[in-house]
């Protein structure tokens, strides 16, 4: 005998939310640009956002944001224009930016750091090699962190700024390690986003000595597992919290930049003219209404600052619902959804809101670390589906939806 249908259009036994990048948020230009100069409002999709109608050739673009996805719009409005790079004869690791006839005059990238992400030694390198005692040894240390600790973030930090000194030299490297996170930048990063960049390639390369920035990006590197561990569902307080995020940012740009090879094709840009970082070096950026520094230099601006992880800054309907209706909980000071280890969501006592599931970006700050896009470090979505497939298996195909 067949089964009679189970769901009607109404009715369902799960709820899956997985949205991963919100489409709108607080923070966009968008919502209040006023400017005669034109905005492109997003990177992504390349072929609307940046089609050659929309950025034309020669012109001359302000971007909104220096981090990945800055770099994903330079090489679709170069390599994606025409452009090629080609190894600069008798300079080892440096590439030279052929234009093609397709692409913009300049780039002006802009930031609130005002520096640039620093580039990932390739795998199997000299410069992506550390001592594996010392990571072996802060990982048991992060392992066995108690995550009751009031100052929690303050003892993580500390494991990773030792971790980092080791890889260093030693012990004495430590106040070096510790004033570059404080700092939230490598001592020559004072000197210009170009020259920061330049040492972290010449690092990845092998053709400068590693620094304290090298240092914190493998230890934060090597050592996320643990953290993401440790830090997952914490109740730490909010001024914790706000510790750990201000060190996170920096560590997250030595740790998780570009790869060398991309960070290359960047040096060339700059060197080309076809990037121009005098606006990021000078700390200035279009104002949310649209007002810039140099307008009249400017044909327009491209937003290439993505929504942010969590729900409380995203204005799509479905995150506004869910917080405004409290169908889900966030942490004092956090961002994303509380969820329990199949991803179910929690309410505000801890209690589990049965048939509702959030994985991903959703979550981010009570589940960490989802734009390493590292599969490997969450497990919410398989304890989810084999929770889903069990109770399948055990109501059988024809059970559920009947009327009792």
């Amino acid at each position: 005998m067949e089964c009679e249908p189970r769901l009607s259009r109404d009715e369902f036994d799960e709820v899956l939310v997985a949205t991963g990048h919100g489409r709108h948020h607080e923070g966009e230009l968008a919502r209040s640009w006023s400017s005669v100069v034109p905005l492109r409002p997003a990177v992504l999709p390349v072929a609307t956002m940046l089609s050659p109608s929309s950025v034309p050739a020669g012109s001359r673009a302000v971007v909104r944001g220096a981090a990945l996805t800055f770099l994903d719009a330079a090489l679709a409005l170069t390599e994606g224009r025409g452009a090629t790079f080609v190894p600069a004869p008798g300079r080892p690791g440096v590439l030279l930016h052929q234009r093609g006839p397709g692409e913009p005059a300049t780039l002006l990238p802009t930031s609130r750091q005002g520096i640039l992400l620093d580039a990932k030694p390739d795998p199997g390198t000299p410069a992506a090699e550390v001592d594996a005692a010392v990571i072996a040894g802060a990982a048991q240390r992060l392992e066995d962190l108690d995550r009751r600790d009031p100052l929690l973030a303050e003892r993580l930090l500390a494991e990773i700024t030792s971790a980092a000194a080791l890889l260093l030299g030693g012990p004495e490297d430590h106040p070096k390690v510790q004033a570059t996170l404080r700092s939230g930048a490598a001592p020559d990063a004072r000197r210009g986003a170009e020259q920061a960049l330049r040492r972290s390639v010449d690092v990845a390369l092998g053709h400068r000595a590693p620094g304290a920035a090298w240092a914190l990006g493998r230890a934060w590197s090597r050592l996320y597992p643990q953290v993401t561990a440790a830090l997952r569902g914490s109740d730490m307080s909010s001024q914790q919290w706000a510790v750990l995020q201000r060190a996170s940012r920096t560590l997250e740009r030595f740790a998780f930049g570009p790869p060398l090879v991309t960070a290359q094709k960047l040096l060339a840009m700059i060197d080309s003219g076809a990037v121009d970082l005098s606006w990021l070096d000078a700390g200035v950026s279009p104002t949310p209404a649209g007002i810039l520094p140099s307008s009249s230099e400017v044909d327009l601006v491209i937003d290439a600052v993505l929504a942010p992880p969590g729900l409380v800054t995203l204005l799509d309907p479905l995150p506004r619902q869910l917080l405004e209706e409290r169908i889900v909980a966030v942490r004092p000071g956090r961002r994303g959804a509380m969820v329990d280890a199949d991803g179910t969501a929690l309410d505000v006592s801890g209690r589990r809101r049965e048939h509702l599931a959030l994985i991903g970006r959703p979550t981010e700050d009570d589940v960490i670390g989802h734009d390493t896009l590292n599969r490997h470090l969450h497990h919410e979505i398989e304890n989810w589906a084999a929770r889903v497939a069990a109770t399948a298996a055990e109501e059988g195909p024809c059970d559920r939806g009947r009327p009792e």
